[in-house]
C-alpha cells in the first residue's frame, strides 16, 4: 500500500496582456473609414515551476512550451475586419500588433512525468489517491466582461504509445471568471494500465490557441453583444480594460498543475 502524500507540480503563467489592439485591421465604425490608434500592452509575464515532492517520488513537467506559446505575448482585441461585429472574429494570441497571417498556428502544449520508484496505477487507487492535471485560465479585472472562452473549448490529453490508449479531450468549465479543464486518471476508464510500471510514464496536453485565416480563435471569443459597435463602446471598453489615461491593464493568467494526491 503507498503511502499517503502529495506530488505536485505547478507552472504559473501569469501577467499583463494586450487587451485592445489593432492587430488585424483597426476598428472602423463608419463607411468613412475613420480609424483610431490601437493600444497594446505586454504580457510581462512571470513563469515559475515550483515542485513539490513528498516521498519518493516526483511528477515534472516536461517538453513544455510555455515560454514561446505564452511567454511576452498579447491578448489583441480587434474588429476583425471593418463594421464585424461576429463575436468570434478579431481575437489572437501574437507578439504584438502584428498582421494576423503572421501569428495563425499557436497551441500551448506540455508533458507531464512521474519520476520515482516502481509505481503502478492500481497502487494509487488502493491507496485511495488519484492522479490528475488541470489547466486553469482566469481572466482578472474587468476582461471577463469583454472575453470568454468558446463554448466546447477542450484540453486535449494524448498517452505514449506503449499505453495503448486513443487520445481523449477535456472540457473546460466556468467557476465565476475562471475556466477549468481537469484530467483525471479514472480507476474503470484506464484499468489497463493497472498493470503497467508508470515510474516513468508520460502524458502530453495541449490546449488550441491558433486563429483561422477568418480571424477566428480556437480558444477565446468576445462575450455577446459586448464587442465595440461604434466609438463610443471602443473608448468604455478602453477604459474598462485599464488601457486609457488611467489605471492598470487587466490581466490574463494561465496556471497549470499536475497532483497525486487523496481523494477527498
Amino acid at each position: 500500500m503507498m503511502k499517503r502524500k502529495i506530488l505536485a507540480v505547478t507552472i504559473p503563467v501569469v501577467g499583463c496582456i494586450t487587451v485592445v489592439g489593432s492587430g488585424f485591421s483597426a476598428w472602423y465604425f463608419d463607411a468613412a473609414v475613420s480609424g483610431s490608434d490601437g493600444l497594446s500592452a505586454s504580457l510581462n509575464t512571470h513563469v515559475t515551476e515550483k515542485i513539490d515532492s513528498m516521498g519518493e517520488g516526483v511528477l515534472t513537467f516536461t517538453d513544455s512550451n510555455k515560454n514561446e506559446a505564452l511567454n511576452n505575448k498579447y491578448l489583441i482585441l480587434d474588429q476583425g475586419g471593418m463594421n464585424n461585429d461576429v463575436e468570434t472574429v478579431g481575437i489572437m494570441i501574437a507578439d504584438g500588433a502584428v498582421n494576423a497571417v503572421q501569428e495563425l498556428s499557436r497551441k500551448y502544449s506540455f508533458t507531464v512525468r512521474f519520476n520515482g520508484s516502481t509505481l503502478t496505477l492500481d497502487k494509487i487507487y488502493d491507496a485511495h489517491m488519484k492522479l490528475s492535471v488541470s489547466v486553469e485560465i482566469e481572466l482578472k479585472d474587468k476582461l471577463p466582461e469583454y472575453v470568454t472562452l468558446k463554448e466546447g473549448a477542450k484540453m486535449t490529453v494524448s498517452y505514449q504509445e506503449s499505453s495503448g490508449l486513443p487520445p481523449e479531450s477535456v472540457d473546460f468549465t466556468k467557476t465565476s471568471n475562471k475556466w477549468t479543464a481537469t484530467y483525471t486518471l479514472d480507476a474503470e476508464k484506464h484499468s489497463g494500465l493497472f498493470d503497467k510500471d508508470i515510474s516513468n510514464f508520460k502524458w502530453t496536453f495541449e490546449i488550441d490557441l491558433s486563429t483561422s485565416e477568418a480571424l477566428e480563435n480556437s480558444l477565446f471569443k468576445y462575450v455577446d453583444d459586448k464587442k465595440p459597435t461604434d466609438e463610443g463602446t471602443y473608448n468604455q471598453m478602453v477604459n474598462d480594460l485599464g488601457l486609457g489615461d488611467v489605471g492598470k491593464p487587466a490581466t490574463l493568467g494561465f496556471v497549470t498543475t499536475a497532483k497525486i494526491g487523496t481523494v477527498a
